[in-house]
């Protein structure tokens, strides 16, 4: 887009890409993000739609705001420019080791992304990507704005009943991702750091045990739940195929 220069590319994939840019008529720094509609012979897909809406609305001091929306005269790709508000917390912890540590920063820091994620509960909305690389914060004052601007939603930050397969899920699982946020803070690391969704199921049942499949039996027929034994207490969270 002409009216944007790209200053830094913060993450590419097949359905679009994230930019930080510059606004070439303001001189603003801000956040592009690309979303490409595979069949350009079509509308806007319902869905961006519906997600771009929910945005126009979200007004509050700890969700990222949505500045402009522009749909290409090829209609290939939808635009969404969003305001630019420091580094995310991923970024923070490892360039600042121990920065965000002290118990009161992180209490600082874990108010406000609750806060946000209230705003989304309040409408009936669920964030579903929440993870280190949604939080920004400005270090000047460390204020948190929440975004949803990310590429790929991260394993280790995705709630149990998503993994094993429910068919629907509620706010549960943005405070499942809050709660594995907060731990990050703490510990200056993943508190389940599966870099698959296997690892991820297999990490969580160290933590948190088994499932009782006495009590709750609807688990056993979850897409990604399988039965196990005592020798192998691992395999109630592998993988179908």
């Amino acid at each position: 887009m002409v009216k944007y220069s790209a200053l830094e590319v913060k993450g590419e994939d097949e359905f679009g890409g994230v930019y930080r840019c510059k606004d070439t008529d303001t001189d603003e720094t801000v956040l592009l993000k690309t979303v490409f509609i595979r069949d350009s012979s079509e509308c806007v897909p319902s869905s961006i739609l519906t997600k771009i809406s929910l945005l126009k609305v979200m007004e509050h001091p700890h969700i990222l705001r949505l500045l402009d929306v522009v749909n290409e005269e090829n209609r290939k790709h939808v635009y969404q420019v969003f305001e630019c508000a420091g580094p995310d917390l991923k970024t923070v912890i490892k360039k600042f080791p121990g920065k965000i540590k002290n118990p009161k920063i992180v209490k600082v820091l874990l108010n406000q992304i609750l806060r946000g994620i209230s705003l989304y509960h309040s409408i009936k909305c669920i964030h579903g990507r929440l993870n280190p690389h949604q939080v920004l914060i400005n270090m000047s004052n460390y204020t948190v704005k929440l975004a949803d601007v990310g590429m790929k939603v991260a394993p280790s930050y995705k709630a149990p009943e998503i993994l094993l397969g429910f068919p629907t899920y509620s706010f549960s699982a943005d405070v499942w991702s809050v709660g594995c946020i907060f731990a990050e803070m703490v510990i200056q690391k993943p508190l389940i750091d599966g870099t698959t969704e296997f690892h991820e199921r297999s990490s969580i049942f160290r933590y948190c045990k088994c499932f009782n499949t006495k009590t709750y039996q609807p688990i056993l027929l979850l897409p990604f739940f399988f039965p196990f034994s005592p020798n192998s207490i691992t395999s109630v969270f592998l993988c179908k195929g």
